[in-house]
């Protein structure tokens, strides 16, 4: 039922709170110069960046690529990564 991350608060025996932030997907936007370059679902930002490089250097696997990630989740603060 609960996940082993999960912070579960029981206020009686019929009704508790569960704070699920840290299983959550979040969303995240590859940034390159100002153009945007895809979504990627993640927990985190950085596993996030490891699958925007799979994607943005799929064709050349020498290619370098300089990029920050913005966080597109609803309800966040859109925090920047990278930069």
């Amino acid at each position: 039922m609960f996940n082993q991350n999960d912070e579960v608060i029981i206020l009686n025996q019929y009704f508790y709170i569960i704070n699920i932030m840290s299983s959550l997907k979040r969303h995240f936007t590859a940034v390159i110069g100002k153009k945007e370059q895809g979504t990627y679902v993640s927990s985190s930002p950085s596993s996030a960046a490891r699958k925007a490089v799979s994607k943005l250097c799929a064709d050349d696997k020498k290619r370098k690529v300089e990029f920050y990630m913005r966080e597109t989740t609803q309800g966040s603060i859109k925090k920047v990564y990278g930069l």
